[in-house]
């Protein structure tokens, strides 16, 4: 697929949107959320976003070496879930309530999210369980900044774990690009408060508190979906060397 400017400026636009940035022009706010403290993100979600969301699959229907038909199909569930609420008057099927399609984005979208990681990074098969040596040079540390290695066979269990070893992978623009958003991600809602833990780490706590019967939020699967357009438009700039500016 070849990626445009204006597709490109389009994703940036919601993304910095959704992280709290403001649009040239002002839109009414549908959701939003803040930090102050815990696993949480400062995000907001508006109708041009919600618009964002339901056209990617429109958007990003090319098939590649990382994003084959299926993980299409699910990336357009994941997204199309996501803002089921958001649309007045939608459905998706008389056995779901709308009001539940957010939990069932957030559901989705963790594994779909692993597995295009894992498709970048060819380390770990569909069963976690790493497929070459994950040593010191993938950067990978615990809690203390200790060095995480996994052998071949070991179950990699951890989001920022597999995150970390896709990183590994990901070229130069890419890399740039992630760092300064994540960075953006980690700032509080209130000055005095100390920035927030990575947005994978984040994530991960959040997945882990609601195996134990915590609350979703309901902007878990627009966020999922916009690391995925992160990610499929990126490596579609660099397998075609598209020659546009990522400011």
């Amino acid at each position: 697929m070849q990626i445009t400017q204006e597709i490109f400026d389009r994703f940036l636009e919601n993304l910095i949107s959704f992280i709290g940035g403001q649009r040239k022009d002002k839109q009414r706010i549908l959701l939003s959320e803040f930090y102050f403290g815990g696993p949480k993100l400062s995000v907001s979600i508006d109708g041009l976003l919600v618009q964002y969301v339901y056209e990617l699959p429109l958007i990003f229907n090319e098939p590649n070496e990382i994003f084959n038909q299926l993980v299409l199909d699910r990336w357009k569930a994941v997204s199309r879930l996501a803002i089921q609420g958001f649309i007045e008057g939608g459905s998706i099927g008389p056995h779901v309530d709308i009001h539940q399609s957010a939990s069932l984005s957030a559901l989705a979208g963790f594994p779909l999210l692993e597995d295009v990681l894992r498709r970048i990074s060819n380390c770990w098969n569909e069963y976690g369980e790493a497929t070459r040596p994950i040593g010191p040079e993938f950067g990978i540390l615990l809690k203390g900044r200790k060095p995480k290695e996994y052998g071949i066979g070991e179950r990699i269990s951890s989001l920022p774990h597999k995150f970390q070893i896709a990183y590994f992978f990901f070229n130069n623009d890419m890399k740039k690009f992630w760092n300064e958003f994540d960075v953006a991600t980690r700032r509080p809602s209130m000055k005095g408060l100390p920035d927030s833990d990575p947005i994978l780490d984040r994530m991960y706590a959040r997945r882990n508190s609601w195996a134990h019967g915590a609350e979703y939020e309901g902007t878990e699967g627009v966020l999922i979906s916009l690391i995925l357009t992160f990610i499929y438009i990126f490596t579609a700039l660099h397998q075609n060397q598209n020659p546009i500016e990522i400011h």
